[in-house]
């Protein structure tokens, strides 16, 4: 099972100190689902050579302690937005229905060797939020975080190791049960 935001149309500066405001710190909330946290999938960049990785992180709160964490080196950050793999070294149980946020945090702060997210801002995007469970913020010291309710991560969470990329349970457009509708009357399984 996974969760996921598939929308993107944007990307955000992290790490870098311009443009103004500066982000060292990005959390993405969504809610529990009773699983085990295993994987992250987010699309993101790297511009340069960044001095340090991204630690990826789950918390019940933006300023709380790490739930678990994974380091990621530069080195496995892509030239250009792609998909980014963060596994776990110990899956960590989400309450379903709580609230949690995946952190990004990293110590860079260089225009020239820093970092890019990709996300979608709904309110340029039809005014559609295609993810209501959830928000992006964003912080340069940790500490405080501003809250972008417009905007949300392009990202996928699996849990309990069902593997990699590829689910969207969440279906914004309706496009899934089009299809698995077509494909019913297809072979007359209604």
């Amino acid at each position: 099972a996974s969760i996921s935001q598939y929308s993107q149309d944007n990307l955000l500066f992290f790490g870098s100190d311009a443009p103004d405001p500066h982000y060292t710190e990005i959390a993405q909330s969504f809610v529990g689902t009773g699983g085990y946290l295993s994987d992250i999938w987010f699309q993101a960049m790297k511009f340069g050579a960044p001095a340090s990785g991204v630690r990826a992180s789950i918390r019940t709160s933006p300023t709380g302690p790490d739930l678990t964490s994974v380091n990621l080196p530069h080195g496995d950050f892509p030239d250009f937005p792609n998909w980014v793999l963060a596994t776990f070294p110990t899956p960590v149980k989400v309450t379903g229905g709580v609230i949690y946020y995946l952190i990004f945090h990293t110590d860079v702060y260089d225009y020239d060797d820093s970092y890019g997210v990709s996300y979608t801002d709904f309110s340029t995007n039809g005014g559609v939020n295609v993810f209501p469970d959830g928000n992006l913020s964003t912080s340069s010291n940790g500490i405080a975080w501003v809250n972008q309710a417009q905007n949300d991560l392009f990202f996928e969470l699996w849990f309990d190791g069902a593997g990699g990329r590829g689910g969207q349970p969440r279906d914004g457009n309706g496009h899934g049960t089009h299809v698995s509708g077509i494909a019913a009357a297809a072979t007359d399984n209604s």
